[in-house]
């Protein structure tokens, strides 16, 4: 069954699917920015505002309100500084303590613990679970190795961005679970590359991930392939529910892209690009090519995407009728399935 066009803006659906939807294992950063000491990551997710810290090897996610009159400890965003209240100076342990409240009367402190959330780290990757429970992780790392994602410990993103979309988070998803578009949308960035509607794909999933590749027509690259012997040309891409993508180009360039959902029509992207460990192997030379074009590449495509996205927004509020999935967009429906499924469970 489809999801509903009401879904897409409605105010009412939206506040629903912050519990069904994003109440349980929620992808919350990657590791290399909050790994240095103070370092965090401040958000709002859903009814709830995190923030997401460094402690020591492992990592924690915590309620981001001081216990003493609900003003947020961390502004939102990244930085890196202790986790003390500006406003009255109330400081917090790493694991969500109170450590200490200055010039106030013990007898009026009667809660002193930061509701914290399991935390865990795959392959640099932070999922918390919301729900009070450790994450499930299974799907997760079935979906990472199935596209190729394992970067070499230590690694960090070489270009971090953010995007807007004045369109609903479901949109993002159902955008990136099909090829159906590309010789529609893509011509300049996709196409250009030989990628086409009618690429060749294979797909699987595993609960509420699903996963893709695609190999363009035309087979290989033979100076690219001078270059790096062991380059495989070709596009994978992973969906990890609710709100993380992962895409490898040709083994050498990994997307990282996650939302957070701001509001029924509103939703913010960031994504980060990181060198794969086949490419971090070759030339300083060949390096800062393929970065440069994967950087101008990405804005393109996303940008592209935005706007169509944008424009379906507005769409879906005067639509009469269930979109007509067709066979090619059978990541979409298996999307439409577990999205139902989690709205209408008991």
């Amino acid at each position: 069954m489809s999801i509903a066009p009401e879904a897409y803006s409605s105010a009412e659906i939206f506040a629903r699917e912050q519990e069904r939807v994003f109440g349980a294992r929620l992808f919350v950063g990657s590791a290399w920015r909050v790994e240095s000491p103070n370092a965090y990551r401040a958000y709002l997710a859903g009814k709830r505002a995190l923030v997401t810290r460094g402690n020591g090897e492992d990592f924690a996610t915590l309620e981001n309100v001081c216990l003493h009159r609900g003003n947020l400890i961390h502004p939102l965003g990244y930085g890196e500084q202790p986790m003390r209240c500006g406003y009255h100076g109330w400081h917090y342990e790493t694991d969500g303590r109170l450590r200490v409240a200055p010039l106030s009367d013990p007898g009026c402190v009667k809660h002193k613990q930061l509701q914290g959330y399991p935390t865990a780290n795959v392959e640099g990757l932070l999922f918390a679970g919301l729900d009070g429970n450790a994450p499930a992780l299974d799907a997760v790392r079935n979906a990472l190795e199935a596209v190729g994602f394992a970067p070499e410990p230590g690694s960090k993103a070489f270009h971090a961005a953010t995007l807007p979309h004045r369109a609903n988070w479901k949109l993002l998803v159902e955008n990136v679970l099909e090829a159906y578009h590309l010789s529609f949308l893509h011509g300049p960035s996709f196409v250009a590359q030989g990628f086409s509607s009618t690429t060749g794909f294979e797909w699987n999933h595993q609960d509420d991930c699903s996963w893709h590749f695609m190999a363009p027509k035309d087979g290989e690259d033979a100076k690219v392939r001078r270059l790096i012997p062991d380059y495989k040309r070709g596009y994978t891409h992973a969906y990890v529910a609710p709100n993380l993508f992962i895409g490898v180009t040709s083994g050498l360039i990994a997307y990282v892209g996650h939302f957070l959902p701001i509001g029924p029509g509103e939703t913010l992207l960031e994504y980060e690009l990181w060198e794969t460990p086949l490419l971090m192997r070759q030339k300083t030379a060949i390096r800062d090519y393929f970065k440069e074009q994967a950087i101008t590449f990405g804005a393109q495509v996303l940008e592209e995407d935005r706007v169509l996205l944008e424009t379906s927004q507005i769409g879906l509020q005067y639509a009469r009728h269930p979109c007509q999935l067709q066979p090619c967009e059978a990541r979409v429906a298996h999307f439409h399935q577990v999205y139902n499924e989690a709205m209408h469970a008991a």
